[in-house]
């Protein structure tokens, strides 16, 4: 009888462990429900191979829900870019100009860019001031190569002067004091430099993150100026360019 009771004890103890042990996996939040974004879903308790799929939005990359485009325009999405709405958004160069779908941006005289009808780096043209006729000189070597003929330019404008060479689809530009006196510079504390390739649109621009301005001779009253100068260029998707060997000798 004894050993009946004890055998009838025992089933009961482990009864009981195996039903304390079933009892966290039986309360457990099913995956679809648990407020978090696991077990493969796209979103929080929706998507992937087990749970609903996700209600479409506006930031999905899929045109849905009467989008007029993808994620934008419809109901419920911003309004699409267009080359009429008086923003610059899409891939918009300029307001409603520039990029991909719209026409492109009118020349300006101060983009220091040779471009529209200019005769020079922001000058020159119907639309500009005239060239200045008394540029002497302007080379540089960039990335081993040498400037072929470049088109150099001086200005002055709020204090600055602006030291420009153009060739091809390259312009090179050194920007410093109006009264810089002769000696040696560091770009970018002292002055500035950068590079533009202007054979893709938009241009890609290399930023001087470092470089030497050496002011040789500098006649404030006659306005003429001459220097030599290098630029290490960084353009804002981590390429990088060099301008050694550089050298001006120019009115302004």
């Amino acid at each position: 009888m004894k050993k009946r009771i004890t055998s009838i004890l025992s089933l009961f103890i482990l009864s009981g462990i195996f039903f304390v042990s079933c009892q966290p996996d039986a309360n457990k939040i099913p995956p679809c429900f648990n407020g978090v974004q696991d077990n493969g879903e796209t979103g929080v308790d929706c998507g992937g191979t087990d749970c609903a799929p996700c209600p479409p939005t506006c930031n999905d990359g899929v045109q849905n829900q009467g989008e007029t485009e993808v994620d934008c325009g419809g109901p419920n999405c911003e309004p699409c870019p267009t080359c009429f709405d008086g923003i610059q958004n899409g891939d918009e160069e300029g307001v409603d100009c520039g990029g991909t779908e719209c026409l492109p941006c009118p020349a300006t005289c101060d983009d220091q860019m040779m471009n529209g009808q200019e005769e020079g780096v922001d000058c020159g043209g119907p639309d500009c001031v005239a060239c200045n006729p008394n540029v002497l000189e302007f080379s540089a070597t960039i990335d081993g190569e040498p400037m072929e003929g470049p088109i150099g330019n001086g200005t002055i404008l709020l204090g600055t002067i602006n030291v420009t060479g153009n060739s091809g689809d390259l312009t090179v530009s050194i920007t410093f004091a109006a009264n810089i006196d002769p000696g040696s510079y560091s770009i970018p504390v002292t002055a500035s430099g950068f590079v533009s390739d202007n054979s893709v649109s938009p241009p890609i621009l290399f930023i001087g993150q470092s470089g030497d301005l050496i002011i040789l001779t500098h006649d404030k009253a006659n306005k003429t100026i001459s220097g030599t100068f290098t630029i290490n260029g960084l353009s804002d998707t981590g390429d990088a360019i060099e301008v050694s060997n550089g050298s001006f000798s120019m009115s302004y």
